[in-house]
């Protein structure tokens, strides 16, 4: 756990059904996660600032997942109007 919260090293291990994934990893390394993404079936991934990979989102797309790419989620946030 960090902070209190638990830590998972697989999404097959997140209670379900889950809002968002968000990866920070190297664009050459999101392929390996595309099963497990669509096994998981997040209403989006994430894909943080500097990592992108069409293949994957178009893949993701298909299978009904918003898919965000090289964006910074904490930016987008904050400029995001308050509720």
């Amino acid at each position: 756990s960090i902070l209190g919260e638990p830590v998972h090293r697989s999404l097959a291990t997140v209670e379900q059904p889950l809002d968002m994934a968000l990866m920070f990893r190297r664009s050459a390394d999101v392929p390996t996660h595309l099963d497990e993404l669509l096994a998981a079936r997040p209403r989006v991934v994430w894909m943080q600032l500097g990592i992108r990979h069409d293949a994957v989102a178009e893949a993701l797309a298909r299978a009904g997942i918003e898919v965000v790419q090289d964006r910074c989620a904490k930016i987008e946030l904050e400029h995001m109007p308050t509720l």
